[in-house]
């Protein structure tokens, strides 16, 4: 049987933050994952050690304190440091293969539907960079898209 951790709701003040956490976001992404908390709600618990320190989750918490939150769903578990880690490792790099096809498909369905300008804000993109992608340009688009 897979073990399924249990969420609580507990105080951002109760969390620590591992500021040797590789997983950086500039102050536009946290803006964007704020507005996409705001829109979605808070979807991807943060994931803590025992002792609150943070596995997974350091800027779906900044993104908390800058919309007033106190507290967010969160997963402790009982690792030691070494399984901390890798879960931090696993949890920013385990995403999958991405596909362009796949985005373009996506990015013009939501031109069609005249809110490829709302996309562009929560990812924190330019909209000209979504259709220069769906005129077939060359633009860089973040591996997160």
């Amino acid at each position: 049987m897979v073990f399924t951790p249990e969420v609580k709701i507990e105080s951002i003040s109760a969390l620590t933050l591992d500021h040797k956490n590789p997983n950086r976001m500039n102050e536009e992404q946290i803006k964007a994952l704020a507005k996409n908390i705001r829109k979605y709600g808070f979807l991807i618990p943060v994931i803590t050690n025992k002792d609150g320190l943070i596995a997974d989750g350091h800027q779906r918490i900044e993104a908390a304190k800058t919309l007033g939150m106190t507290g967010v769903p969160v997963i402790r578990l009982d690792v030691n440091e070494v399984d901390r880690k890798m879960i931090q490792q696993v949890m920013n790099k385990l995403r999958g293969e991405h596909s362009v096809q796949g985005d373009i498909d996506v990015f013009r369905f939501l031109l069609e539907e005249n809110e490829l300008k709302e996309m562009a804000s929560l990812l924190a993109v330019d909209e000209k960079d979504l259709l220069g992608l769906l005129n077939k340009q060359e633009v860089e688009i973040p591996a997160e898209i």
